[in-house]
């Protein structure tokens, strides 16, 4: 009911802002991000469908608008290194910063690409070159550790702003690195997340855990005596997917939620599914 509500909303080509008010169920704002805020949103979107065993055609199309407004109208390329990234729109002008929690979009091209549609093969050029930019993130940097964002400006690809150098162990560069040598098969992401394994080895093993790293500019070693949950429940879990060579949980079987809960892929007769459920096509 909600996705059919927000359906039913306005749309920036294809494409909605970050918040809604619960009163009278429309945006109050007119930002658009696929960063925090904004990010889970757009993911759910081709993960519902094809949880629902790919029986929702408005989510799939609510999905195709959203991804050509945001390749058409979001996308960027940083220069003098033609980086993919996608920027944020506060509904007047860019901004030209990307989130690290925009590293998952790589993942959910790359999942949507499957099925022999037009875009497929835009998608996955997209969702390679953007994961590329999510690597540069970290190899890039003293440490080998991305920033929680960058920003990006002409003649200087990205740059690590001081309130953005921080990293708490985020997942969404190695879920995409996951997903793309799932369905690509190419040795190069494992040697990018090996690389990212031995940076976070490196810089953020303690005796206990793995903690959180006050600037990734900064090769003293301090750490911040934090660890955030997602670290085992994502991150950790996708390093392990990514090298585990017998594929323990299929991507023709499962679908990950935005937390990399693994849930069933729906097997049931279409009159069953969300749509017809809640009077919804």
């Amino acid at each position: 009911r909600v996705m059919a509500l927000v359906r039913s909303q306005p749309s920036t080509h294809g494409m909605y802002p970050t918040y809604l008010n619960a009163k009278t169920g429309k945006f109050s704002n007119g930002v658009i991000t696929f960063g925090a805020l904004g990010d889970s949103f757009y993911e759910y979107l081709v993960k519902q469908w094809v949880q629902t065993g790919k029986r929702e055609p408005w989510l799939r199309q609510m999905y195709d608008d959203a991804m050509d407004g945001m390749i058409g109208y979001m996308l960027q390329r940083s220069s003098p290194g033609e980086l993919l990234y996608v920027a944020d729109y506060n509904g007047r002008a860019y901004n030209h910063k990307m989130d690290h929690l925009v590293c998952f979009v790589g993942a959910m091209l790359a999942l949507g690409a499957r099925d022999g549609r037009p875009n497929d093969e835009l998608h996955m050029a997209v969702a390679e070159g953007l994961t590329e930019t999510c690597f540069q993130m970290y190899a890039r940097q003293p440490t080998g550790l991305s920033p929680e964002f960058v920003t990006f400006a002409p003649g200087r690809d990205f740059q690590v702003p001081n309130n953005g150098k921080f990293n708490i162990l985020r997942p969404e560069a190695i879920e995409s690195i996951f997903y793309l040598h799932y369905y690509t098969r190419q040795p190069r992401y494992r040697e990018q997340g090996w690389a990212m394994f031995q940076a976070f080895e490196q810089w953020a093993r303690t005796p206990s855990g793995y903690a959180a790293i006050p600037s990734v500019l900064d090769t003293s070693h301090k750490q911040d005596d934090k660890m955030e949950s997602f670290w085992l429940a994502e991150t950790m879990k996708y390093f392990y997917l990514l090298f585990d060579p017998t594929d323990p949980i299929p991507l023709e079987k499962y679908v990950f939620n935005t937390e990399a809960h693994p849930l069933s892929i729906f097997d049931e007769p279409a009159d069953t599914v969300l749509g017809v459920r809640h009077g919804i096509e």
